[in-house]
């Protein structure tokens, strides 16, 4: 994932995340941290394809006791990228995948 998305272009995407309440909270590195949890995301394809795989959660799916701590979601940056890298890789119901659409 380094290779496809460098601090900087991390840094130019989410410019304001540091001057909102959430200072800081969505590190590069977290984002890093919790893209490794997923084989797939952002290690298909090659570099030159532009479509490159970029509540409740089952905590099951993801080894984590949400159940017994739904906050997590909102205090540990690695947990909050997991959850929504997840969203985008996992498919739901009748509904399109949403890589797959983005893909499309």
């Amino acid at each position: 994932m380094r290779k496809i998305l460098k601090e900087s272009l991390f840094d130019e995407m989410f410019k304001h995340r540091k001057d909102c309440p959430s200072q800081g909270f969505y590190s590069y590195d977290a984002f890093i941290n919790a893209a490794e949890s997923f084989p797939f995301f952002g290690n298909t394809g090659d570099l030159a394809t532009p479509t490159t795989t970029m509540g409740v959660l089952h905590g099951e799916v993801l080894g984590l006791k949400l159940i017994n701590n739904p906050d997590l979601v909102v205090t540990d940056p690695i947990v909050s990228f997991k959850i929504t890298i997840w969203f985008w890789m996992t498919g739901r119901g009748n509904k399109m995948l949403i890589l797959n659409l983005v893909k499309s």
